[in-house]
């Protein structure tokens, strides 16, 4: 996301990275300001440092491949939304950059009707329920976009903070080209269905993924093969409001062709200490079954799953939650 913005900044010239930078519209990515002012010369100066990497392009196939590689999927869907429509017209997107914090990014888009070549001139912005995450000098604090200021071509970021995430927020925008308005609420309720790949483990002992005929998307034992203990650990991170809990029931995708019980931990209470110990008929991706762990309590914020044994795992492909 940070070269797509670069690419953003770099294709004003003075004038509109002073207005954007004076509206609160994005967050600087490089220090144009001094004294809570935009400084032209520093704007100036970090455009030649970055030149080679931006100039003559907006958004191009290297954007894309960059966000699609690294972006969650939250702002792959508001980039696909946003940023890559052609719908004509103007439009306001969002997607929560920061859930803990509260903090949100709109993504006003802006594509000509026809033959126009104008730009949107915002007559009015309010909203309410949230700030500025960065404070814009000489900017009313239910705006978000200074009125009189032109929304360019494109796609233009608004960094702002949701004051209480249990209300809606509301966002309205009035230029003479639309008026689109936008409303987010934070919390919501828990997820029914989460799911992680076996894959996706933040830390391993003696695991492997994939490289074997058993399936590209499984973890099971690590080269040479030899009988060693095994163990994965998860984070789950749902975005349930602050404080909130809910019970789930844990399910684990395995494939064995004779038992491998393992021990199944959840923010350090244990769960199940004889998991998955039903055979499935082989260790191929036909033999894959749901095996049930049993109920977790999943809390707001970050949450630890450890599976582990003292021998070698059977062929593990997905972790799943279900809301009771």
């Amino acid at each position: 996301m940070r070269l797509s913005w670069e690419r953003w900044w770099y294709s004003q010239d003075s004038a509109e990275a002073r207005n954007s930078v004076e509206a609160g519209i994005g967050v600087p990515l490089g220090d144009f300001t001094a004294g809570g002012l935009f400084d032209e010369s520093r704007f100036e100066s970090w455009k030649k440092t970055v030149e080679g990497r931006h100039k003559g392009t907006y958004f191009g196939a290297k954007d894309i491949k960059l966000l699609t590689s690294v972006a969650s999927p939250a702002i792959l869907e508001a980039y696909n939304r946003c940023v890559q429509t052609t719908e004509p017209g103007l439009q306001m997107f969002d997607v929560v950059s920061d859930a803990r914090s509260r903090i949100v990014t709109l993504y006003i888009k802006y594509n000509p009707e026809g033959h126009d070549g104008s730009r949107p001139r915002v007559e009015a912005s309010a909203m309410v329920n949230a700030t500025l995450a960065v404070p814009a000098p000489g900017l009313e604090t239910p705006e978000f976009i200074r009125a009189g200021s032109e929304l360019p071509f494109g796609t233009r970021p608004v960094t702002v903070r949701i004051t209480d995430p249990n209300e809606l927020a509301v966002f309205d925008l009035y230029t003479d080209k639309g008026c689109p308005s936008h409303n987010i609420r934070l919390a919501t309720d828990p997820p029914r269905l989460i799911e992680l790949a076996a894959h996706s483990f933040t830390r391993s002992r003696n695991i492997e993924i994939g490289g074997l005929p058993y399936g590209d998307d499984v973890i099971h034992n690590a080269p040479p093969y030899h009988a060693c203990p095994n163990m994965a650990e998860y984070q789950l991170s749902p975005q349930f409001p602050a404080g909130q809990k809910a019970d789930y029931r844990l399910e684990i995708e395995y494939a064995a062709a004779n038992s491998r019980p393992v021990k199944v931990e959840f923010n350090g209470k244990l769960v199940n200490d004889n998991a998955l110990a039903a055979a499935t008929g082989g260790w191929y991706p036909a033999h894959q079954k749901w095996g049930n762990v049993g109920v977790v309590e999943v809390r707001s914020g970050m949450n630890h799953i450890r599976i582990s044994r003292n021998n070698v795992f059977p062929h593990v492909r997905r972790l799943r939650f279900t809301l009771l």
